[in-house]
């Protein structure tokens, strides 16, 4: 146990961004042993099955309440995954839809970057809950532009929107790197140059 303290100290003394490297490089070693050995087994595939369901139809139901309370007639099919605004052909919400991958990437950046983990505890959620609220604006908005601009439907759906998100979470990354993880590593820099008066001093 006291092996284990004295590794965790001298890790935290370790610049920010070799950290955050190592940190990265095994968070993606799990990943890949994950995708590789567990994913895809029975018990493990029927909850991601489930997950991915519940899943979907939170975002069809939150799209509809959304566009319900704009004042719109919004219909919704679940066994096609489709959100239909009145006088459209419908939004199919398919897995590649869903975002998680997006949802991923911005908790495992935070994960692995240098930070106070109890700040780590709010600001995921949060950040979650930001990008789960976006993407209900994005099908929202590909329903309106099914609705009033069908021409643009295309480009709104592979370009416009999906960049949308991914600037916002780019933002979210920032205020973490720029604003909320300042105080762990400010802490770790007084804690090595605490320990480096005291050696100096005992010599």
């Amino acid at each position: 146990m006291q092996k284990i303290k004295e590794f965790v100290i001298k890790y935290k003394k370790i610049k920010p961004l070799y950290r955050f490297a190592i940190n990265g490089l095994f968070l993606y070693l799990l990943w890949i042993v994950f995708y590789s050995f567990f994913r895809y087994h029975s018990f493990v595939n029927f909850f991601y099955d489930e997950a991915t369901f519940h899943l979907t139809n939170s975002w069809l139901y939150s799209t509809k309440f959304f566009l319900n309370m704009l004042g719109y007639e919004a219909g919704i099919e679940i066994p096609r995954k489709l959100l239909i605004l009145a006088g459209t052909p419908g939004v199919i919400l398919e897995r590649g839809c869903l975002g998680r991958n997006m949802m991923g990437l911005f908790a495992g950046f935070i994960i692995v970057y240098p930070g106070n983990i109890k700040t780590k505890l709010w600001y995921i959620p949060l950040g979650l809950l930001i990008i789960y609220m976006l993407n209900v604006f994005r099908i929202a908005g590909l329903s309106f532009t099914q609705l009033y601009f069908p021409e643009y439907l295309d480009i709104n759906h592979h370009t416009v929107f999906k960049y949308t998100v991914y600037t916002a979470i780019f933002i979210l990354w920032v205020i973490w790197i720029g604003k909320l993880n300042k105080s762990s590593v400010e802490k770790t820099n007084d804690s090595s140059v605490e320990t480096k008066s005291s050696n100096v001093l005992a010599t």
